[in-house]
């Protein structure tokens, strides 16, 4: 399935998402007094059989819903589990949304556990080596 086939304008192609009917565990945040940030509240619908973050709502300092992700998961069987897929961020006020980590167009499934690494490549000099600024 191509790009063009699944980002319409506007939204996401529905007639490519599935959605299914999942218990989730609501987790709210909302910003400490007298601290700042671009979102005054977030609501994270984390899935309980995976743990998965699956929607996101972020409202800005009137408590307006500003933005929202939609994030796509797979069954990911070389982890094994679930992991993250497509995820879809949409700005309701400016009518715009982005996608992330589409592999559809890149050939064959995207694998997480190919390279083993040794833990060497964790130590602290190494991940700085790695580290981009």
């Amino acid at each position: 399935m191509s790009y063009d086939d699944i980002l319409s304008q506007g939204h996401a192609n529905p007639e490519h998402m599935r959605y299914e009917l999942h218990r989730v565990w609501v987790v709210r945040g909302v910003l400490k007094e007298g601290e700042r940030h671009v979102y005054k509240t977030r609501e994270l619908f984390i899935d309980e059989d995976s743990w998965q973050t699956v929607y996101a709502d972020h409202y800005d300092n009137r408590d307006v819903l500003w933005r929202t992700t939609h994030i796509n998961t797979i069954n990911m069987y070389d982890l094994p589990g679930i992991g993250g897929r497509t995820a879809l961020y949409y700005d309701l006020i400016s009518r715009d949304y982005m996608a992330a980590s589409l592999f559809n167009e890149e050939g064959g499934v995207p694998k997480m556990n190919h390279e083993v690494k040794q833990l060497s490549y964790f130590t602290p000099n190494n991940l700085r080596k790695l580290g981009m600024r």
